[in-house]
């Protein structure tokens, strides 16, 4: 497990172009570059994912947004960041704006979303 995360903190991004997936680990143990959105974002590493299910409010404004039915877009933005200056500077936006929100807040949010007390 440590290699595995060692891997990811090295890890130049993470390219997800799933329709449902947020947050999770042990499913891409095998596949680094499926590194959960999260994830990513927790090791300051960008994250080019899909707008779908929960991966905007997982990772917010610091992840790039691509339709999974456009390839096209998706390319675009890989060759964007191969522009170290460009990865660079948008990492460290997600170094240093992203925090984790544990499960508990996550819970928090949802009772509070449906109007129910917190005991």
């Amino acid at each position: 497990m440590e290699n595995y995360l060692e891997l990811n903190r090295s890890n130049w991004d993470a390219r997800v172009p799933f329709h449902e997936q947020g947050y999770g680990l042990e499913r891409f143990r095998d596949d680094p570059a499926a590194l959960p959105i999260g994830e990513a974002a927790s090791y300051g590493k960008l994250c080019i994912t899909s707008p779908h299910s929960s991966m905007p409010e997982v990772a917010g404004q610091y992840a790039d947004y691509v339709s999974p039915y456009d390839p096209a877009a998706l390319l675009a933005h890989i060759e964007r960041y191969l522009d170290a200056e460009v990865l660079a500077a948008r990492e460290a936006e997600v170094r240093s704006g992203f925090k984790v929100r544990s499960w508990d807040e996550s819970f928090e949010d949802f009772v509070s979303a449906l109007g129910l007390p917190l005991s």
